[in-house]
């Protein structure tokens, strides 16, 4: 967050067109931890996958929204995105589960 590149890539570019594009999940918009992220839980992670899963992706939406605050004076964007909400080909080869969801 303290690196000078994005400041950098600011000044280079058109205000608007440099972006810094995070990814989460539609699971984190759906179960975000109810109390937020448990700060002491890096240390000792609990054992459930979906919930160290889900506060990666809760970390990034917070990651976005501080680099925001910190580029967003030089014209750079930072966003966060939900990769299932978007037409990609990363279903291509599944063509049923992609009918079915």
């Amino acid at each position: 967050m303290s690196s000078p590149l994005p400041k950098s890539c600011g000044k280079h570019s058109e205000p608007g067109t440099a972006h810094v594009v995070w990814t989460h999940s539609q699971l984190s918009e759906l179960t975000a931890p109810k109390d937020g992220i448990i700060m002491s839980e890096p240390d000792t992670p609990p054992k459930d996958q979906v919930k160290n899963y889900n506060n990666s992706k809760v970390g990034n939406w917070f990651l976005a929204s501080e680099l925001a605050k910190r580029v967003g004076e030089f014209g750079i964007l930072s966003v966060t995105q939900n990769p299932g909400n978007l037409k990609t080909n990363l279903m291509r080869n599944a063509k049923g589960m992609y009918y079915a969801a």
